[in-house]
């Protein structure tokens, strides 16, 4: 791209990402400027508090990103890779593929992400307060806890149900408390098994005054004014260890509560660990100008970013107001940058700080001007809906919250799952279920019915069957790296899939499952790719060529397990086929058989088989039925009519595909040669 029209990539949507984008759109009219954020809107992070306590409805805490950033290109993608040396960044498609796109100038605004694992049992039993999701999860939790007191006859359990402890004495930490006591208490004459004592809000903080980011009088105003308000305070402590009946502090003290909410712990982004740039206590270390140390097209701004402040010569904190100077300063930069003028250190003088502690009251300090009360309060959230995209949405959320100010809350207890993370598909025979370009979810388990999975392109082959019981996804496809690859219904199938957002939060917790289903995933790779001659001879050959007869004995579903157990024991057969007027409907084992006499004489063999079990057609190739014996470990398979007749014609062993093989082998050498 000419320098002319450069192109700028702001990965998150937050406060410094979007100034950033704003200022550079004014600064670089025809610079082309996209915008990477996993949601198509930004957070107004200090008030999800707010939506916790249900004191705001969740879209007064949000900006649509495309009405926010006209002209910016935004892309509800994530990006998962940089290449500094290409100038080039990697991203996740929305069809679970994956993207590249060039840049000149690439702004890092991705902020932090929680970490939980910092106390033993907090991932378990504590809640976090980050994203939206999070803050309608909890309020949930407060509603379901009041609902659950209601309705219990024990006093203890009731106390223990209405107890929540915040750890964090910080702006969130103090905010949430406040909210989540007024919630509480605001709702009780709704609830008339739940009383006034039976409420308890406990805020855990290490140091010895809540607040450090205000002056102490403001510190010690909050604190008198929210104990006032019912909420205890455990000051000087730290949390040891987080059980699912609450929080044991260093102390040794335990303080009991149904609800665990944390606001500590934050830690580097995922890509930011993987960047390899220097940070200092996870955040990247940046020149004055917010350019990443060692770096001429690499920024940094935000809560991810080591910003120095020059004003004062400290380290930026991670705040909104200095969250959104570091985005206009370094989008002013970039423009220096591009026009060969050289840059300006940043510089920042804070016009204040403020929080909400609960109870309509707030502590803030402006211009030097130190104001406490429903004042404070007043003036921390004007901040905030002067901030909001069009005039519009500041006219209806202004009236969400004028309605709050006269109306009590809202109590309904709405989950936030609109879909489960693991679903059940169906797929009509034919239909394509996975391909090498759009995934589509990570993992698939085949519930009933068989897939087949086809090298596509000109000449289309079927490499294996999988049926039944089975797992596949992604990873299968991609160890064919030089392959285009399909996996498509061989007959009427039903499928279970996992989401890979859903993995990716099961990976962390669950490594050995991980291992486990990457392996599963993986058994699908035909030995014919390290052993092609054995390919070209299995091809040429045709299942009914080497299928042995049917057995003569088979059983019928309705026949009685005791039966059938005992036609097995006298022809010395491990298994038997099911046939349904010589249709195949399920094979057993005299292992199934045993298992289902134990649940009583009269179990039938259509109660114990397995269903449909993986059968090879006549007119198939022998290597689609060698593969598919060979990732389920069979040593032979029932072979049928065709997909649509399942007749059982023959039996196909492994003893039988291994000779012909060896039988072939100097043959196989002259076509390969």
């Amino acid at each position: 791209m000419s320098m002319n029209q450069p192109c700028i990539v702001i990965v998150g949507g937050g406060f410094a990402g979007v100034k950033c984008a704003r200022v550079l759109r004014r600064e670089l009219p025809d610079a082309r400027i996209v915008m990477f954020n996993k949601v198509n809107y930004m957070v107004f992070t200090p008030l999800l508090a707010d939506v916790a306590g249900s004191s705001l409805n969740p879209r007064a805490v949000t900006g649509p990103l495309r009405q926010m950033l006209k002209g910016v290109h935004c892309r509800a993608e994530t990006v998962t890779e940089v290449d500094l040396e290409g100038r080039q960044v990697t991203f996740r498609r929305f069809d679970g593929g994956t993207g590249t796109m060039t840049f000149d100038h690439l702004v890092l605004a991705v902020g932090n992400r929680v970490d939980l694992g910092r106390v033993p049992g907090m991932a378990s039993h504590a809640l976090p307060l980050k994203t939206i999701g999070d803050a309608i999860a909890m309020r949930l939790r407060v509603m379901e806890r009041l609902e659950q007191a209601d309705a219990t006859e024990d006093p203890d359990l009731r106390r223990w149900l209405t107890s929540f402890v915040v750890i964090g004495g910080g702006f969130s930490g103090v905010e949430v408390a406040g909210e989540i006591n007024d919630l509480a208490r605001h709702a009780l004459k709704y609830y008339p098994n739940v009383s006034e004592s039976d409420i308890r809000v406990t805020l855990v903080h290490s140091r010895a005054e809540i607040l450090p980011e205000v002056t102490s009088r403001l510190r010690g105003f909050a604190l008198d004014r929210m104990q006032r308000n019912g909420v205890s305070f455990e000051l000087e402590s730290r949390a040891e260890v987080v059980t699912r009946q609450g929080v044991k502090l260093t102390t040794g003290e335990m303080v009991a509560g149904g609800t665990v909410v944390c606001t500590v712990g934050n830690t580097a982004s995922e890509l930011v660990q993987r960047l390899g740039v220097p940070t200092e206590r996870g955040r990247i270390l940046t020149s004055p100008d917010m350019r990443v140390k060692g770096q001429e097209c690499l920024w940094a701004i935000g809560d991810c970013a080591h910003v120095l402040n020059t004003q004062d010569g400290q380290v930026s904190p991670p705040t909104a107001q200095f969250a959104e100077r570091q985005g206009r300063q370094a989008a002013r930069n970039i423009a220096r940058r591009i026009h060969d003028q050289p840059t300006l250190p940043f510089r920042f003088k804070p016009v204040g700080v403020a929080a909400g502690i609960g109870n309509r009251k707030g502590v803030a300090e402006l211009f030097g001007i130190k104001v406490s009360g429903f004042f404070a309060f007043w003036l921390w959230r004007s901040a905030f809906l002067v901030k909001l995209p069009s005039f519009l949405q500041k006219i209806k959320v202004g009236i969400d919250w004028a309605w709050e100010l006269v109306f009590p809350r809202d109590l309904s207890a709405f989950s936030t799952v609109s879909t489960q993370p693991v679903t059940r598909n169906f797929f009509a025979a034919g239909e394509t279920i996975l391909d090498s370009r759009t995934v589509g979810p990570s993992l698939y388990a085949i519930e009933s019915g068989e897939c087949e999975l086809v090298q596509t392109g000109a000449a289309e082959r079927v490499l294996t069957v999988i049926g039944k019981g089975e797992l596949i996804g992604r990873h299968t496809l991609d160890s064919f790296s030089e392959e285009q690859l399909a996996l498509r219904a061989r007959s009427n199938t039903e499928a279970i899939s996992l989401a890979e957002d859903f993995l990716e939060r099961m990976s962390g917790a669950l490594k050995p499952v991980e291992g486990m289903l990457h392996k599963a995933m993986l058994t699908h790779k035909p030995f014919w790719h390290d052993a092609p001659q054995a390919l070209d001879i299995l091809d040429a050959s045709r299942a009914e060529a080497l299928m042995r007869p049917p057995p003569a004995a088979s059983l019928d579903p309705q026949m009685p397990a005791l039966q059938a157990f005992q036609a097995l024991r006298q022809s010395h057969e491990p298994l038997a086929f099911v046939l349904d007027q010589q249709t195949l409907v399920g094979m057993v084992t005299r292992t199934d058989l045993i298992s289902g006499l134990a649940r009583g004489i009269h179990v039938t063999v259509g109660d114990v088989m397995t269903e449909e079990p993986a059968a090879a057609c006549a007119g198939e190739r022998c290597s689609i039925a060698a593969s598919t014996m060979r990732d389920r470990g069979f040593k032979w398979m029932p072979v049928v009519r065709s997909r649509d007749n399942r007749e059982l014609v023959g039996l196909l062993h492994a003893d039988d595909l291994v000779g012909h093989v060896l039988d072939n082998i100097g043959g196989a050498r002259q076509i390969s040669a």
